[in-house]
């Protein structure tokens, strides 16, 4: 969405209507459709430097000053919980976050339930910021699947040097809990790293999978790993993804309040949303710039206007594949967005002020 429409958008928000209930805004009117199949559950955030007591910061993420929220995303953002604006530190205990995943659980109760002839279970994919063994406890009881990463600081602790003893690269180990029907599976993918993955849907079994060798000679060949973490690295990043496809279109012009920083989200968001749904029921093999193109030009023909604005008939920012510098003379910054139009490259600010006659 070109900044002067959400610009324009947001001046026309009532000021009575303040950050908490946009909040409520986004997370009531971000649903499109029934879950799919396979869910994540991960952090994202608004990045800004806005001097507000929502804004939190973690260290470590690419956007470490940001409005944090949880989402629920199988490619459509289901559900959003936001965060309250805190100095917090990522690794936290993971059984502390187990009754936040609990009420995202419940939430998906609302859906009808599959029937388990012609649909198959709701699987939640978690990292091991959120995940524990108390954790697949308290959703095998309610009757959910999930696959979790989890870390050697989770209880028991004693358990992790156990499940990786002795085993060499590419090696895995596992341990089915009776208790409630769940395979604890520890697999040692490179030389010096070792990942944890609980499930109580996928299993251990080996599978054969194509792996790129990235180091030259950049090479092909078949290895062998356990089904759990082909499944689980295929599914985890659905809320990185979104997070990173709103934020390429994301207004470059600095937010000035709380509720434009989220008003813009929303709109962000819905577009993202709209897409992943058009680009699934029509099949189609689109970029997410020519559909927001074309979407714009449909809207100006349908309101039937004399002339269209400027910035949707020629100037468009979009996203830049290729690492380069700002082609704006004396600034030393790295390029982030380019303008087809222009055929330049320019950093946040400086597309911003290049083009703020026509984003007015």
């Amino acid at each position: 969405m070109p900044t002067w429409i959400t610009t324009i958008l947001t001046k026309k928000i009532r000021r009575k209507r303040d950050g908490e209930n946009l909040k409520n805004v986004a997370v009531n009117t971000l649903t499109l459709a029934s879950p799919l199949r396979n869910i994540a559950i991960d952090e994202g955030g608004i990045k800004t430097l806005l001097d507000s007591e929502d804004r939190s910061y973690i260290p470590g993420k690419p956007n470490p000053n940001c409005f944090e929220f949880y989402g629920a995303c199988d490619g459509f953002m289901m559900e959003i919980i936001w965060e309250k604006g805190h100095a917090g530190n990522k690794y936290a205990r993971p059984e502390s976050m187990a009754d936040l995943i609990m009420a995202f659980a419940k939430s998906f109760e609302k859906f009808k339930k599959p029937d388990g002839k012609s649909q198959q279970p709701f699987i939640f994919y978690l990292d091991a910021r959120f995940s524990s063994i108390e954790l697949m406890r308290r959703l095998h009881e309610k009757g959910f699947k999930a696959t979790m990463s989890l870390s050697s600081v989770a209880k028991p602790r004693p358990l992790w040097p156990f499940m990786r003893d002795g085993l060499e690269k590419r090696e895995w180990r596992i341990l089915h809990l009776d208790k409630f029907d769940s395979t604890l599976t520890a697999v040692r993918a490179k030389k010096k790293a070792y990942v944890y993955l609980l499930s109580n849907y996928w299993s251990g079994r080996p599978i054969t999978v194509v792996h790129n060798r990235i180091k030259p000679p950049r090479t092909r060949f078949n290895i062998h790993c356990p089904e759990v973490q082909k499944t689980y690295n295929m599914s985890k990043n659905h809320v990185d993804i979104f997070n990173s496809q709103v934020h390429t279109y994301q207004s470059p012009a600095k937010l000035n309040s709380d509720e434009e920083a989220y008003f813009k989200f929303f709109v962000q968001a819905l577009l993202v949303n709209a897409f992943t749904w058009w680009k699934g029921k029509m099949k189609a093999d689109q970029e997410q710039y020519d559909w927001r193109f074309r979407l714009l030009r449909d809207l100006f023909a349908s309101l039937n206007l004399k002339e269209k604005p400027l910035s949707a008939k020629v100037h468009w920012p979009g996203p830049l594949i290729e690492k380069q510098k700002c082609n704006q003379q004396g600034c030393d910054n790295k390029a982030r967005k380019t303008c087809k139009k222009c055929s330049q490259s320019f950093c946040d600010g400086c597309m911003a002020e290049v083009h703020r006659s026509l984003w007015k």
